[in-house]
């Protein structure tokens, strides 16, 4: 007998397929409205929106199976500019999406669902989740921005960083303190993404050093947030 699924299933789809088609035929070729379309709302949004799915689904019953499951989402998600860039798409990067999908038709079954009605949550937790919530936004897209701009700039896309620096100042920087120390961080980010991003070198070699690199942006500003919070 099939399992009921969850409603978010359907968001997910939508939200994958519509990235995809986004995204084709290549990353470099996607300008105007579509680049901020993509860069600024479906590519963070899609990982930002993990964070609440991750915690709805949490009742599967095998936790660490359940946490692979995840990482290779989010992996599928983030090597797809990387698959069209290696003229890969009819195979791999439809292959990637159907992943992605699959993964979470298996995931999202109502019986891995926590009832949110039945869970009693004082005021002090809510705020604690709260907090959560907004410290994994701040630290995820700072990165993910970065991430999303090494596309842009391999193609002398520079207009983009203004959309990008708008975004960052007013949606994901916000109250955040110490910010004279975060945009520096970010600045310092935003010139060594551009470095690889026009670095004549085999593009593996360069997502390699790409992700190295936003590793230790995100530790970075983990260490100087833990710090500023006590």
């Amino acid at each position: 007998m099939l399992k009921q699924r969850s409603k978010l299933l359907f968001i997910s789809m939508v939200w994958t397929l519509v990235y995809g088609l986004l995204l084709r035929p290549s990353p470099e070729e996607i300008e105007g409205m579509q680049a901020i379309i993509v860069v600024l709302i479906v590519w963070p949004g899609f990982l930002i929106f993990q964070i609440p799915l991750y915690g709805i689904f949490k009742k599967y019953q095998n936790r660490k199976i359940y946490n692979l499951l995840f990482f290779l989402k989010l992996a599928l998600f983030l090597i797809q500019p990387v698959i069209i860039d290696f003229q890969l798409y009819n195979i791999l990067f439809l292959t990637s999406i159907l992943g992605i999908l699959l993964i979470d038709f298996h995931v999202m079954t109502l019986e891995n669902k926590v009832n949110l009605k039945e869970v009693d949550v004082s005021d002090q937790e809510k705020q604690k989740i709260f907090d959560q919530y907004k410290t994994s936004w701040f630290l995820m897209g700072s990165v993910v921005l970065l991430f999303s701009l090494y596309f842009q700039l391999g193609e002398g896309n520079y207009t983009i960083i203004v959309y990008h620096s708008l975004f960052y100042v007013f949606f994901v920087l916000r109250k955040q303190e110490p910010k004279i120390k975060y945009i520096s961080i970010q600045l310092l980010g935003l010139l060594v993404v551009y470095l690889l991003a026009i670095l004549s070198a085999p593009e593996l070699l360069k997502g390699i050093l790409l992700i190295a690199v936003l590793i230790l942006i995100y530790l970075v500003t983990k260490l100087v947030y833990e710090h500023s919070s006590r």
